[in-house]
């Protein structure tokens, strides 16, 4: 298997899999954004008269660590079939909604982060779908509070923290593919030639049994009644005890004479 005429070939196999999977597979371009959820000047409450005891309080800011729970509220309500198929995620497009914690530079920051990361096969698509997935995030956040009757002037707000990044080809799944293209060109290519050399051989090795056993066949000196050969090749007719009855007469008289 180490002979050149068994790595060449394999390698001339593996290596054309790996450049068409490579012209196969279309980069990929991703993109990302962070927001964080923000009050206004007012806080929470808002008084409605200060005569009134009674204050006007924004639901939404009524929790412990409220921000983070209104984003991941507004997190859980945007991973939904729904919610995708109205942004136009089909197909190969992927659009990831979470908290930050998967992006390295937000490690160790407990905040009420709303990450969003876009791939798809265009930069154009790619930068589209956030917008929209931001539009949509901030239009479903304000339609909350008005429903909850919460005061305008305390509603929660999604502020850029980092606005969608300049989409970038990743050709991680390009590389994967041509990985595996390589491996198994040169697994195949390996095998086939090593199999076709096997057989090549094999049909050397029988070739001259045959054309032997041929010889044999015809060289074969004759027994019997058939004679026995003259050292000058000629064939002399001596019959043996297997030989005709009216040969052996004519033998006797031949002697008595």
């Amino acid at each position: 298997m180490r002979r050149p005429s068994v790595l060449i070939p394999a390698l001339v196999v593996a290596s054309t899999l790996a450049a068409l999977a490579y012209v196969a597979t279309p980069p990929r371009y991703v993109s990302s954004a962070t927001l964080v959820m923000a009050t206004t000047e007012y806080g929470s409450t808002e008084y409605d008269d200060p005569g009134i005891p009674a204050n006007l309080t924004n639901p939404m800011l009524n929790f412990a660590d409220s921000l983070r729970t209104a984003a991941a509220i507004l997190i859980r309500a945007m991973n939904t079939p729904e919610v995708f198929d109205a942004l136009g995620v089909e197909g190969g497009t992927t659009l990831v909604i979470g908290d930050g914690s998967a992006d390295p530079q937000l490690l160790g920051v407990n905040g009420p982060f709303v990450s969003l990361s876009a791939t798809g096969s265009s930069p154009e698509e790619v930068e589209a779908l956030l917008r929209r997935a931001e539009e949509m995030m901030m239009s479903n956040l304000r339609e909350w509070q008005s429903k909850l009757k919460a005061p305008e002037r305390t509603f929660v707000t999604l502020a850029e923290v980092v606005p969608p990044s300049e989409p970038e080809a990743d050709r991680s799944r390009t590389i994967r593919r041509v990985v595996f293209a390589f491996l198994a060109g040169l697994v195949m290519g390996l095998g086939g030639v090593y199999v076709t050399q096997r057989l090549i051989a094999l049909r050397r090795r029988i070739r001259p049994g045959t054309d032997d056993d041929d010889a044999d066949r015809t060289e074969a000196v004759p027994v019997g009644g058939l004679g026995d050969r003259d050292g000058d090749g000629a064939v002399r007719d001596e019959p043996g005890e297997g030989g005709r009855a009216e040969d052996r007469p004519t033998a006797v008289r031949a002697r008595g004479g």
